[in-house]
């Protein structure tokens, strides 16, 4: 066949400005369908409409056509008509610290019990500072103390009145307490003892060893006497501490009184609180910077109460749409970060980061296939997870056996 020259007016198409009803394309309202592309909206339209487990959509065809555009574009429109997902969060696991405890929560109540709990933690410090130096704890507290040495005290006087009774006195060694006759109010030598008649000998040793007996079931008693302590002093931190910040803690249950385990987790927070009365007072420190952070503001002891709200739906007018562009396996299932601290890694459930599969629970998560497939174990983690309907999130090291080490298993 011939090859014909073409001419300047064939390679273009002229439109004539006058047959358009604008002045400029910003005047045009935005187009809300999508043109040349039927099939490819119904079959989508038809996957996404599939509410069953085990069906997703896979778009495929030539790079440059639109495939992204228009899947996003669909699916948002349809995320619009999707109830908005719970939040989720992690809390402090009393029982179990290395096994955090998930919360769902309706969307924005996460954020709300985070804040509630930081409030809570400045709040209830300030008011066992200000229980445990009131002056009626105070008095109370020595009330107790006082019962116990006047106890210790008047046990001592009856021993050192027999002592007495018997001719002899008591003083103290570095072996314990010690027994011996008197005479003239000196103590009598061991040469003018042994000078003494057998029978006079044999009757003061045998007081030496009843006031032995009489000492040792003495010290017998001390260390129940010092529970008994230990126990009343207890009861009254814990009759304090609860006044001081059982108010606060009956404030959150209520704002949260038809989330059971919010309610759950509150009632584990006031035990811990209790029984760690010590950790959470504060205590003198040196003067801080202008602006710098409190040497316990972020303190291991405050920590376990807070909230890691992992995802905060909030702000969302339906279900999430997310696009994970670098899809890595611990960008998909999450992670767990570390700290650095005197040459060691320190973790706890705060530093759990919400992967893509978190993100989009309850909505719409679009992925390059290629890309996935050439991350290490992310097409394996994706259809676990989908499949177990689990997200478990580990380190690559630990996955690969490289490392061993103490974690968390969230």
């Amino acid at each position: 066949m011939a090859i014909r020259e073409l001419g300047t007016e064939a390679l273009y198409h002229a439109c004539d400005p006058k047959g358009f009803s604008f002045d400029s394309t910003a005047e045009m309202q935005e187009l809300k369908r999508i043109i040349g592309q039927p099939r490819a909206v119904e079959a989508l339209r038809f996957g996404v409409e599939i509410a069953r487990e085990g069906y997703n959509v896979f778009a495929v065809g030539q790079p440059g056509t639109g495939k992204h555009s228009l899947i996003c574009k669909f699916l948002q429109e349809k995320a619009e008509t999707v109830p908005v997902p719970p939040d989720i969060c992690y809390v402090n696991n009393f029982a179990e610290p290395h096994k955090p405890r998930v919360l769902r929560m309706p969307p924005g109540r996460g954020r709300e019990l985070a804040q509630g709990m930081e409030r809570l933690i400045e709040d209830g410090r300030n008011a066992l500072k200000s229980a445990f130096e009131n002056e009626e704890y105070q008095n109370r507290a020595r009330g107790i103390t006082q019962e116990f040495q006047e106890r210790q005290q008047q046990a001592m006087e009856e021993l050192q009145k027999r002592t007495q009774e018997k001719g002899m006195t008591l003083f103290k060694t570095p072996m314990g307490l010690a027994f011996a006759p008197v005479k003239e109010g000196n103590i009598l030598p061991p040469e003018e003892f042994g000078k003494l008649p057998e029978e006079e000998r044999k009757r003061v040793e045998q007081d030496v060893q009843s006031l032995q007996e009489g000492a040792q079931k003495l010290f017998q008693k001390i260390p129940a006497w010092e529970r008994e302590l230990r126990e009343k002093m207890k009861s009254l931190n814990k009759e304090v501490s609860t006044l001081a910040v059982g108010p606060l803690l009956q404030e959150l249950r209520d704002k949260f009184q038809e989330i059971t385990e919010v309610v759950d987790f509150l009632q584990d927070v006031e035990k811990d609180i209790i029984e760690n009365l010590q950790d959470l007072l504060p205590r003198e420190a040196p003067p801080q910077q202008p602006g710098a952070p409190g040497p316990q503001q972020d303190s291991p002891q405050t920590r376990k109460y807070r909230v890691n709200v992992l995802v905060d739906n909030s702000k969302c007018k339906g279900g999430p749409v997310v696009f994970e562009d670098n899809p890595t396996y611990q960008n998909l299932m999450g992670r767990i970060e570390h700290l650095a601290h005197m040459g060691t890694l320190l973790t706890d459930f705060n530093m759990i980061r919400a992967g893509a599969f978190h993100r989009a629970n309850g909505g719409f998560l679009v992925l390059d296939a290629a890309k996935v497939l050439m991350q290490p174990l992310s097409w394996e983690g994706l259809k676990r997870a989908l499949r177990g309907k689990k997200i478990k999130i580990e380190s690559l090291g630990e996955l690969y056996g490289m490392i061993s080490t103490a974690s968390l298993e969230p």
